[in-house]
This record gives structure tokens, sequence and C-alpha cells, in this order.
């Protein structure tokens, strides 16, 4: 289970980070004074992904995020689901069943992609959450490599380089 904690980055006069990792009630979990990618993995992580009628591509895109490298145990996938009126919600319950404890599927009864991320991030029980598509997928490494980015920089927002893929010539696949 995740809970919620801190993660406070300290640069001192060698320049060296220190590092302290706390608990919702400030005790500290774990420290390290010599450099953060120890702390990498850690982190718990939540990636809310809001959907409606994504049955195409939702396996895919919750397998990439399993097969990411991230930790599952420090790993939540919360899809907030519109309302599917296709496989979507079938998919996401058999990815569930795959990584019990992981992947969470909830309603966004307004069905709109604004309101499902608000209902998932105020699900989300990760320090840090990631607000990513159902309709894509990610390269292993993706979530680690955007946790570095923000503990190493002190980033509040971080992403990745989109790739296209062919989705036929149809005006909606050439959007």
């Amino acid at each position: 289970a995740l809970r919620r904690t801190s993660f406070s980055t300290l640069v001192n006069e060698s320049n060296d980070f220190a590092c302290v990792l706390t608990d919702a009630g400030g005790q500290s979990i774990a420290q390290n004074t010599e450099s953060i990618p120890s702390f990498i993995g850690t982190l718990p992580v939540t990636v809310v992904l809001p959907c409606r009628n994504e049955e195409r591509y939702i396996g895919d895109c919750l397998q990439s995020l399993l097969d990411n490298g991230y930790p599952l145990n420090r790993l939540e996938v919360i899809v907030a689901d519109g309302l599917s009126d296709d496989g979507t919600r079938a998919a996401v319950e058999a990815a569930a069943r795959r990584a019990p404890g992981v992947v969470r599927l909830i309603e966004n009864p307004r069905r709109i992609m604004p309101a499902g991320t608000n209902v998932g991030v105020r699900a989300a029980m990760g320090d840090i959450i990631f607000i990513l598509n159902g309709h894509s997928t990610y390269e292993p490494g993706y979530i680690e490599t955007c946790v570095r980015a923000i503990a190493e920089d002190g980033a509040d927002c971080v992403g990745g380089v989109i790739g296209i893929a062919d989705h036929g010539s149809s005006p909606f696949g050439l959007a």
C-alpha cells in the first residue's frame, strides 16, 4: 500500500545532495547524503489515465506501464473510465487481475477527460502523479526517467517525447 511521503532535496556547499524521505508524520523513512538515484524507486507514483471508449488501446497502454520497470509495490495506476460502452472496462479489469493492488478502475460519471483527471487525482495515493493518455504506450524506463528529473532537477512538471503512430487515413487517424 502506498502512503503519503515527502521528499526533500538539499544541496550542501560541496554540491552533494542530501536527501530525506519522510512519512506524513515527518518521521524519516530513508536518508542518503551521497546521491539521489537510490531514492528513485522508493518514491510512490500514481498514474492517472482518464479515458472513455479506449478498448483498442488501453490494454497495451496498461501493459507498457506495468512493464515500465518502476517497482510495482511503489506504483498505482488509476483508470478513470468515463462510462465506456465498448470493452474498455473489461480490458482494465483484466489488467487489474494481472496486477492486483496496482491497477484500479474508478468511474468518471461526467464522461469527459478533465473530470476523469480530477476524479483520478483525488483518488491518488502517490506523491508523484502522472496524468497520461489511455491510447498511448510508454517506453521502458519512462516513469523512472521522469521521477529522476523531478528528484534531481526539482522540476514541477516533466514529460517526454511523443511518438506519432500511424492510425490510418481517416480524419481521426490523421488528427
